[in-house]
């Protein structure tokens, strides 16, 4: 068996194993030693005991906080902002005593990156369905309403790129009226802040409430887009082009750590380009799940890291044949209304650039392989919602395009003019999602 093969299987043994952990309780699972001699081959041995290591290691992973020691009383904190969306706070003293632990707090006020703030309240435990949520970027505890003090203002590389990204959100409302301009900067910079409710609850009735979300797919989507616009550079301009404007959407959106993950997978599918067998992209794909799930392993409920993986897997696997499906000649089906359909299809999609054939290609690989998963945490399926995705779905990454263009020359241009594009593109979207909800009130 080839290395890199005995390689893939032990990292996906591992992941198996931190995957199925919380089935067990204490050593139960010492008894799956027995089975490579139950079934009497010796080679599933190191699978099997990598297998159990990885039910091991995520049992013996739990982080050792002291915050909810002080569940429900009275206590001081100092720390600094890291994340001015959820506000978390990176706390460096507890009572005047050194700790290194993350909270979130929820509150009126208007935190903002780098404040160095003390905090006094009562610590409160996430509950079961929220525990994973906040372990997978070590959050050990949550502040309510707590009586904040501002101390002062460290301006490191993270305050840059928040008040960069304040000054986006300003050039966007300037540019577009309300709602547009809600739905820009949901897609554009993970706001949704002030997104409507009665439009967030269309886009949910409908089937495609994902497409506002910046999630894992999201930044997967735009490295494989990225690279399908810029496929007639040369493999070594193209990979650092895209690298780059990689990380400038991750920077736009904050740099939270789900970004950051996402991110992280989606470079490698961009370097992975250069390989020639997909096995080889799924065995790289595999190993950089390994290592994320070996560093947390809670990261592995976290949704927008299943729905990035989920999403690299499918543009893997997949958007190639679709795309040859959508511009290859060669009959399919016999002489009838689907064959005839094929050949407008082909006509059509022979006839626009390329780099709108793929992009559609890479879009839908993606939304298909993740759509399941979509609506297993968020929802029923509206019968209607396969039909949406198909045709809002490809409309995802032309926002972002459009909206990237736009907001670089609002920078140079008045921001109205800017955004022309990117607003026809977002009223379109509108108008399609209020054809879909009325199709699904008279049904």
């Amino acid at each position: 068996m080839p290395l890199s093969k005995k390689v893939f299987l032990a990292c996906l043994a591992f992941i198996i194993g931190v995957a199925i952990s919380p089935l067990f309780k204490g050593i139960y699972f010492l008894p799956l030693l027995l089975l490579p001699l139950i079934l009497k081959k010796k080679s599933l041995f190191i699978p099997v005991f990598i297998l159990i290591f990885g039910l091991f290691y995520y049992q013996s992973f739990q982080p050792d906080f002291i915050l909810p020691l002080f569940e429900g009383e009275e206590v001081t904190v100092k720390g600094r902002v890291i994340e001015d969306d959820r506000d978390v706070i990176q706390v460096d003293k507890l009572n005047r005593k050194e700790i290194n632990e993350k909270i979130i707090i929820y509150t009126d006020g208007n935190l903002q990156y780098g404040q160095v703030v003390e905090l006094t309240g009562k610590p409160v435990l996430p509950d079961s369905e929220f525990k994973n949520y906040f372990l997978q970027d070590g959050i050990s505890a949550i502040f309510f309403d707590p009586e904040i003090r501002m101390l002062s203002q460290k301006r490191s590389p993270g305050y840059y790129i928040y008040s960069f990204r304040r000054e986006l959100k300003t050039k966007i409302s300037k540019g577009v009226d309300f709602p547009e301009s809600t739905i820009i900067k949901a897609i554009l910079l993970g706001d949704r802040t002030r997104l409507p409710n009665r439009l967030q609850d269309k886009f949910s009735k409908v089937g495609v409430a994902h497409l506002l979300a910046v999630s894992g797919t999201h930044i997967v989507i735009i490295a494989g887009v990225i690279t399908g616009v810029l496929s007639f550079l040369t493999f070594k301009w193209k990979t650092f082009l895209s690298l780059a404007l990689l990380s400038l959407f991750v920077f736009m959106v904050g740099a939270p750590p789900s970004a950051i993950r996402a991110g992280f997978i989606g470079s490698f599918f961009i370097i992975a380009q250069k390989m020639e067998r997909r096995a080889d992209s799924v065995r790289g794909l595999t190993f950089i799940a390994f290592l994320m799930v070996l560093i947390n392993p809670h990261i592995l409920k976290n949704i927008g890291f299943q729905l990035s993986f989920l999403a690299a897997l499918g543009i893997t696997l997949f958007s190639q044949k679709i795309y040859i499906f959508l511009t290859a000649r060669k009959r399919r089906y016999k002489r009838g209304l689907l064959s005839d359909f094929n050949d407008l299809l082909t006509k059509f999609f022979r006839k626009v650039p390329e780099f709108i054939s793929k992009t559609i290609s890479i879009t839908l690989a993606a939304q298909i392989f993740t759509l399941p998963l979509v609506y297993y945490y968020f929802g029923n399926l509206p019968f209607i919602a396969p039909l949406s995705n198909l045709i809002l779905a490809p409309l995802l990454p032309v926002v972002m395009i459009f909206g990237l263009i736009s907001l670089f020359l609002s920078f140079f241009i008045p921001e109205f003019l800017a955004f022309s594009f990117t607003l026809v593109t977002v009223r379109i979207i509108l108008f399609l999602i209020e054809l879909f909800y009325q199709l699904c009130l008279l049904c």
